[in-house]
């Protein structure tokens, strides 16, 4: 079971380590990505639509 905290989950995020997609001033991140980051690790070329 991975334990990732709120804060840790935004600076992955920031740092392009969590792929995201801007929906107004929310964070997402698509499930079938984050499921796969789950059950494999990190994706190895992330990029961040937040910007």
């Amino acid at each position: 079971m991975v334990d990732l905290s709120r804060a840790a989950s935004y600076e992955a995020a920031k740092r392009g380590q969590i792929p995201t997609t801007k929906f107004g001033r929310k964070l997402r991140v698509p499930g079938d990505l984050w499921r796969r980051i789950l059950a494999e690790g990190r994706p190895t070329q992330a990029k961040s639509a937040a910007g």
